[in-house]
């Protein structure tokens, strides 16, 4: 049922969210909203633990509904304006080539990241018993804000490129 909260979020960003925000803040600006979105979903997290009691009753789901919903209101944020990035970048170059790359990148690090991950899930449950379990999470944040950090220069050329924030809405090619 949570991950119906989370559907539901991502159709209607979507549908009415999305290319309003990126026609009026430009690429750079959606990018860092929909990572602080997801910084502050997931950095939330001991919060989550605290209020998920069975004395909540029902309640108990509530921030975690908030959750499913910041989470996918962040990657609508995030996932359309990085491939729409990639394609602009690679302008002059084979596209297919291109995005297979990128997804090839992605598909490898969804190969690799989840036992690092669970690895470093084990060793901070042996630091700390209850903090522990949530330094992973902090880890992911530190690394994803890096990369943003990095990735800023290269957004700002790609995003000043000849192409209006409206035609990428409705695809790369046209």
């Amino acid at each position: 049922a949570l991950q119906n909260v989370s559907a539901v979020t991502l159709m209607i960003w979507q549908l009415f969210v999305y290319e309003p925000l990126v026609k009026r803040f430009g690429y750079l600006k959606v990018i860092i909203f929909g990572w602080t979105l997801g910084a502050l979903a997931y950095g939330l997290f001991p919060f989550y633990d605290i209020w998920y009691s069975t004395d909540n009753g029902f309640g108990r789901y509530v921030p975690l509904c908030f959750m499913q919903m910041l989470v996918a209101a962040a990657g609508g944020c995030c996932f359309p304006t990085v491939f729409t990035l990639v394609n602009r970048a690679a302008t002059g170059l084979a596209r297919g080539s291109v995005n297979g790359w990128a997804n090839s990148s992605g598909a490898l690090s969804r190969a690799l990241l989840p036992p690092a991950v669970s690895y470093v899930l084990t060793w901070g449950q042996t630091i700390n018993q209850y903090w522990g379990r949530y330094l992973a999470v902090y880890i992911n944040i530190i690394v994803a804000t890096s990369v943003i950090i990095f990735a800023i220069p290269g957004i700002r050329k790609v995003g000043a490129a000849g192409v209006k924030p409206e035609d990428a809405v409705r695809g790369a090619g046209h």
